[in-house]
């Protein structure tokens, strides 16, 4: 029979204090215009994310869809122009979390994709890539493809975006298998750097910048702008946008996907 031990008193346990969180705005919006409707689809196959975020809603929060505008020419056609990779704002009015976000247009060949993401606005590290984090890759995305619920849905790890709380996105298509302009005319251009693109009564998407000629080892291009012979289409390692309150280059017909608490 094995020995015994007298027993020792338990200590006690002091309550901890839980951090305030601060809910200041990292930027201000202004209501725009109320944006039309687009179907919403869903992604390929991917690799295992970098980033996890560290705080999020509770399960039963409802999923919500904002829908961007569409600009057409006047008899119905989507009109537009094309980028590799995309760049824009989402400004909390509530506590969310963003899920995924899918393109309007996309090419049917094959792509390599990557999201970024940071909290905070994008506009003065738009080509910094330390200041943000790589949080889902896709190889061969192929847009349509049926294997998913949603084959053109670019998913990845809940977003957490506190109140009034500003979370910048990029979506790079750093590589293509086909011909080049992959986002097709899926990108309308605006002239209102810092306005709203859409907005309901959660979140605000701010309008945003358009990228060319980038690729894996150079997913935010090189920062400046180089052009063919006639000095009109952008061919390698451009970011494009004209200064605040000017020119942006923004998703349209596109959809986020969030949900949202108190």
């Amino acid at each position: 029979m094995g020995g015994t031990s007298s027993p020792v008193q338990l200590p006690s346990l002091e309550p901890s204090i839980s951090p305030s969180m601060s809910v200041l705005p990292s930027i201000q919006y202004f209501p725009s215009f109320n944006p039309s409707g687009a179907p919403s689809q869903d992604p390929s196959t991917s690799l295992v994310p970098s980033f996890v975020p560290s705080k999020s809603l509770a399960p039963s929060a409802e999923l919500k869809l904002l829908l961007t505008p569409v600009i057409d020419d006047g008899s119905g056609y989507q009109t537009g122009s094309s980028a590799d990779g995309v760049m824009f704002d989402i400004v909390a009015k509530n506590a969310i979390e963003i899920y995924s976000v899918t393109l309007g247009q996309m090419a049917l060949y094959p792509m390599n994709i990557q999201v970024y993401t940071r909290l905070g606005s994008h506009y003065s590290v738009y080509d910094n890539v330390d200041q943000w984090d790589l949080i889902k890759t896709y190889t061969n995305f192929t847009y349509g493809k049926e294997y998913d619920d949603d084959p053109t849905r670019i998913s990845f790890p809940p977003q957490f975006t506190g109140i009034g709380k500003t979370r910048a996105f990029y979506v790079a298509i750093v590589e293509t298998f086909g011909l080049t302009q992959p986002m097709l005319s899926g990108v309308a251009i605006s002239y209102d750097y810092l306005g709203v693109w859409a907005e309901d009564t959660n979140l605000a998407m701010m309008q945003g910048i358009k990228f060319f000629g980038i690729s894996a080892d150079r997913p935010f291009g090189n920062g400046t702008g180089t052009y063919d012979q006639e000095n009109t289409v952008p061919t390698s390692g451009v970011y494009q946008h004209e200064g605040p309150g000017g020119k942006s280059y923004n998703l349209q017909g596109a959809t986020i996907r969030y949900k949202y608490g108190e």
